[in-house]
């Protein structure tokens, strides 16, 4: 699985994954391409500079009107709208017309702010389905913490309550951040597979961090991974995040050690375990058998005594700087199909 990097000079880490920098109503969804025959027509959109430009002005600003975008690429409305056309025929940007009181003026937003390519995709492949379930923060269905810890609403700590009591109120279903210094939270994931169907990948989109706040090295984090208790790869590493605030969490919220994290990318399938884009296992869910009498835990966890000990944040839709919950995505295919593809892959090898 490969993430999408552009090399054009103009272009910063903030157009990885065209991520929305700004609270507003447009793109939420990950694009995810199956093959390369697939996204052939996006990339040659996505070819030309000045539509790339407009793609991350819309990532960085949120929505804009075509005197906004043309203002800032030092163009006319009419040098752009050949531009805006190809780039709402492809999907990516969406327009509509808005009221100013004076009129009405077109506006533009992206549909996706999250692109995932598959370039290994085998013909089996082909009948892979997938569905996508979100899991708020605070919907955990077993936990075992340690303080510094606690689980907050948009409204406030959840029962009113600091610490471990509060994991444990009805309260924390509302919740859109929790952390902990050491331990676990553990999630459910739905397993709504139709009968005679098995899993053969997992993607998982959450924000993280560490849970505390200073020098990177001294309050750095190892988060590690579970499914169905088996650890998935490595522990991965987590740095505490400056101190500027979130973009979506309230304006009452002063903790600067939780403002905002990172948005993290982690696939689980039967090739091994993908950590952004980058291999950390070659222990995946080949041996797993997942179908549609499977349970699905999925598990975050510190653990004392590690060199990086900094705890674990995560943010939901109402805090940090990515309006998203936990996102979950499940690919599932026939599982005589699933049989096919572990016979032939016996086979070659």
């Amino acid at each position: 699985m490969l993430r999408l990097h552009y090399s054009l000079s103009f272009l910063s880490e903030d157009i990885i994954w065209f991520r929305k920098r700004q609270p507003y109503e447009g793109g939420q969804h990950m694009l995810e391409i199956h093959n390369l025959e697939e996204g052939l027509g996006l990339f040659k959109t996505l070819g030309s500079e000045v539509r790339l430009k407009i793609v991350w002005l819309l990532a960085r600003n949120g929505e804009m009107n075509l005197n906004e975008i043309a203002g800032a690429l030092g163009l006319t409305n009419g040098a752009i709208t050949s531009h805006i056309r190809k780039l709402e025929e492809c999907g990516m940007i969406r327009i509509h017309a808005a009221s100013t009181g004076r009129g009405s003026q077109k506006r533009c937003d992206l549909v996706h702010d999250r692109i995932l390519l598959n370039m290994l995709n085998t013909p089996e492949e082909k009948q892979t389905k997938v569905y996508e379930t979100v899991i708020r923060v605070g919907q955990y269905t077993d936990y075992a913490v340690n303080p510094p810890c606690g689980v907050v609403t948009a409204k406030g700590p959840a029962g009113g309550l600091e610490g471990v009591r509060s994991f444990a109120h009805p309260d924390r279903f509302e919740g859109e951040l929790l952390w902990f210094h050491d331990g676990y939270v553990e999630y459910r994931i739905p397993n709504l597979l139709p009968p005679d169907n098995q899993i053969v990948q997992l993607t998982i989109s959450a924000e993280l961090s560490s849970a505390e706040e200073g020098p990177s090295e001294e309050h750095s984090s190892e988060i590690t991974f579970y499914l169905n208790g088996r650890q998935m790869g490595t522990p991965e590493y987590f740095q505490p995040q400056d101190a500027t605030s979130g973009i979506f969490s309230p304006a009452w919220w002063k903790n600067k050690a939780l403002s905002h994290g990172n948005p993290k990318l982690i696939v689980f399938n039967r090739s091994g375990v993908f950590m952004e884009g980058r291999k950390a296992s070659s222990s995946g869910l080949g041996d797993m058998n997942l179908d549609e009498t499977s349970d699905l835990r999925l598990r975050l966890e510190t653990r004392p005594g590690k060199l990086h000990h900094g705890g674990c944040a995560i943010f939901g839709s109402g805090f940090g700087n990515y309006h998203q919950d936990i996102v979950v995505r499940v690919h599932y295919m026939p599982s005589d199909q699933t049989a096919v593809r572990e016979a032939e892959s016996k086979y070659s090898s």
